[in-house]
């Protein structure tokens, strides 16, 4: 069975842009998104990712890491750099 950290972890990965918590939450019904979403914030975080998940204005997105972000910007998607 899925996870659904995992879920939501592949729905940032996959958007590729801010998700709302609300389109988030209909991914894990009857779970706490907010929470399983601050989990993976941390794991990002203790493990020392080039990519980080962080919550801004009630969205949601998945990004590179501010020190990592010139040396990939070029390998991005236009509509991204």
């Amino acid at each position: 069975m899925t996870g659904d950290k995992e879920i939501l972890e592949a729905a940032l990965f996959a958007s590729g842009e801010p998700l709302d918590i609300s389109q988030l939450s209909n991914l894990v019904k009857g779970k706490n998104a907010r929470e399983l979403l601050q989990q993976l914030m941390e794991e990002y975080s203790q493990r020392g990712s080039a990519l980080e998940i962080k919550e801004i204005e009630g969205r949601v997105v998945m990004q590179v890491m501010p020190e990592y972000a010139e040396k990939v910007r070029s390998l991005a998607p236009k509509e991204l750099r």
